[in-house]
């Protein structure tokens, strides 16, 4: 999901935190993909997520890859405490309902 936008911090992340890096990268993972950037950028003292800032932040910060094993540990221990399984791949299920009779 945010693969694209995170641009050659991606690469980064996946060394530093390869669970982080497979909900970031995620097409399917919409609200968690969302707090997790949120996480990482709090980290990295982002505010403004539109920018570069944040993929310059991790690509330039010699601290990157310890703040990004802080923030999969907070999200691994997170997933933990509420029982959810640790992302190591998403299953996309997907229903598809068609009205023909509405088709014009």
């Amino acid at each position: 999901m945010f693969k694209e936008i995170l641009g050659d911090a991606f690469p980064v992340i996946e060394k530093a935190a390869p669970v982080l890096a497979t909900i970031l990268g995620s097409p399917a993972s919409g609200v968690i993909a969302n707090a997790a950037l949120k996480a990482v950028a709090k980290k990295f003292d982002i505010e403004d997520l539109v920018t570069d800032a944040l993929p310059k932040a991790i690509t330039t910060d010699p601290d990157a890859e310890t703040k990004l094993s802080e923030v999969e540990k907070s999200a691994s221990d997170f997933f933990k405490e509420h029982g959810i399984p640790l992302p190591s791949h998403v299953e996309l299920n997907l229903t598809v309902k068609a009205d023909f009779n509405k088709v014009t």
